[in-house]
Formats: C-alpha cells, sequence, structure tokens
C-alpha cells in the first residue's frame, strides 16, 4: 500500500468559522508525519476527521486505501490512536487494561499479544502496578500499547510526549523509530518542535486551516527563504539595544540566549550587508556575523509570522 493516511481537500467549517480550509497531505508506511502549528490552527479538528469523530464538508479521507467515511468500520480496523489525554482506566492495572481491549477488538492469542506490546513499548516492569501510581509520561506510554495492541497499520497520535521527562521522551522516540522501522506509518500532532524535528521524517505546518508548507527537514529548509545569523557585538548593551531595534523588521528568535548576541532570521532576498546598512544608523555594526544551519523551530517562525508574508525584513 502505497499510503497509509490520504487527506485530499479537506474542509471543515463550526457555523461561520472554517477551521480546515482544503488540507493536502499523505503518510506512507515507513514515515513518521508530525503536523505543527500554533494554537487554533486546526490540529485537533484535522484528528477528529481523521478519526471520524468529525464528518469534513469536503474532501476525503483515505486510511490504507478505504474511504474512510463509506467504509469506515474497516478503514478505522487499521488505526491505533493516542490522545493527548490518555484513554486508559488508572483503576486498574496495565495487564488488566490490555486484557479488556484484547477482548473488545477479538484478538486471538491476546496473552501472547500483551506480553509482545509491553515489551515493545518497555513496560514489562510496571505490568503489574495500578495505573493511578503512573506518572503522566508512564500513562502515555500505557496508551500507547492500547493502541499498539491490535497490530494496526497507522497510529495516530496528538501530543504524545505531553507530560514526560527527557529520559522517557528519548525512550518515547526510540519506540516509535523502531515501530517506523517496521513499517508502521505514524501520523501525530505536537507543539514541541524539537521532538518534532528529532522524530520526524515529515513535517506539515498548518496555519490558519492551511498547510503552508510540508516535506522533509531537508525540503522544508530549501523552501523557506530566510538565513539564519548569529550576530555578536561588543557588550551586553548593544546586543540588547539591537535585539529591540531587530525585533521591528526581522525574526528575532529568543530561544536560544547567549550573552552578546542575537539570532535572527532574515529574508533570502537580503543580503546580510544589506540588511547591517540599513541598520547602521541605529543599531551598532556587530563584531561577528555567523550563519547557522535552520532548525525546524526556525522554519515554522518563518511560516506563521507576518514577516514571511510580507518578504521583508527592512
Amino acid at each position: 500500500m502505497d499510503k497509509a493516511l490520504e487527506l485530499a481537500g479537506v474542509s471543515r467549517s463550526f457555523r461561520e468559522l472554517e477551521v480546515l480550509r482544503g488540507i493536502y497531505l499523505c503518510v506512507r508506511p515507513g514515515e513518521i508525519f508530525g503536523l505543527v502549528g500554533p494554537n487554533g490552527a486546526g490540529k485537533t479538528t484535522a484528528v477528529r476527521v481523521i478519526l471520524g469523530t468529525l464528518c469534513p464538508n469536503s474532501g476525503s479521507v483515505r486510511i490504507m486505501g478505504m474511504d474512510s467515511f463509506v467504509d469506515r468500520r474497516r478503514a478505522l480496523s487499521n488505526v491505533g490512536f493516542m490522545l493527548e489525554k490518555a484513554s486508559v482506566n488508572v483503576g486498574l492495572t496495565l495487564d488488566e487494561n490490555l486484557g479488556i481491549y484484547s477482548r473488545i477488538y477479538g484478538i486471538d492469542g491476546s496473552r501472547r499479544r500483551i506480553d509482545e506490546v509491553i515489551e515493545i513499548v518497555g513496560m514489562v516492569p510496571w505490568r503489574s502496578t495500578t495505573l493511578s501510581r503512573y506518572s503522566k509520561g508512564m500513562l502515555q506510554k500505557a496508551a500507547l500499547c492500547r493502541a499498539l495492541l491490535h497490530d494496526p497499520s497507522l497510529l495516530i497520535l496528538d501530543e504524545p510526549s505531553s507530560g514526560m521527562d527527557p529520559i522517557l521522551q528519548e525512550e518515547f522516540r526510540m519506540i516509535l523509530t523502531r515501530l517506523r522501522d517496521r513499517g508502521k506509518a505514524i501520523f501525530l500532532c505536537s507543539h514541541d518542535l524539537l521532538e518534532v524535528e528529532r522524530m520526524c521524517t515529515h513535517v506539515g505546518v498548518l496555519k490558519d486551516g492551511r498547510i503552508v508548507t510540508t516535506g522533509n527537514i531537508a525540503e522544508l529548509r530549501d523552501s523557506c527563504r530566510f538565513t539564519r545569523y548569529r550576530l555578536t557585538w561588543q557588550t551586553n548593551g548593544q546586543a540588547a539595544d539591537a535585539r529591540r531595534i531587530l525585533a521591528s523588521c526581522a525574526i528575532v528568535r529568543n530561544d536560544f540566549l547567549e550573552e552578546k548576541s542575537v539570532t535572527v532570521l532574515i529574508p533570502e532576498s537580503t543580503t546580510i550587508e544589506d540588511f547591517l546598512a540599513a541598520m547602521d544608523s541605529r543599531v551598532a555594526m556587530p563584531e561577528q556575523c555567523q550563519v547557522n544551519e535552520m532548525s525546524l523551530s526556525d522554519i515554522f517562525f518563518c511560516e506563521i509570522t507576518e514577516h514571511h508574508e510580507q518578504g521583508s525584513a527592512v
């Protein structure tokens, strides 16, 4: 199957509010697709449409080649999902939770499959512990066990690493990577851009109900017509003055703070020499100017800020 998930022209409105505006995307087996966007961009609505809890006003959703609304039961039998709030019974152990769901799914050899899933997710030491004693991150891993129980071809994950400490995040990333290597297709929404960059093979940026860019990280860097510069001044005061002024004419990144330095994103249509010359009367010239590789976080900010729409930094 070439495409595990395909959205074609999907739109969804709530009264006069158009939340999704003709979305196109696809996820193939062996891919992890991350959908990112600011709050209110339409990510949760997209997940609900994929899972069939909302019908699109137009367009289609196909899962493993099947129309998810015409043949919903068969299409969704290929899907495992994990939402931000773990859908597990915290009054039971992990074994007991999976035992209930294995009966719901009608899984043959359920005991063997439960053992396999608990091993895959690395929860063997806690399988007999009541889930009320789990941390939030461990509850997310328990929810992943449930999502994998019927061996789905497609995983839908909404904020999967929410509440996880860095160690659990690393474990979770490795689990998803192994599942990808086994041919699973994974679609996830997340606000954690660093985790998405580390984990995903492909990314789509959603803004105001539209996907404004999509591709692998290298393709996104190539299509984003901005360059990242790290500018360093003689004193912290000069850097602070520069930061205040540059914020009005360039994308200033605040996620990487250094003494005497400011990181800015400037359109490729403007050379750094022209940019600094235009700023010369207002800002002291920096001592150093370094070009850095664009991160997914940089690309995200370029796509959603007004500077990208205006196409001008000065």
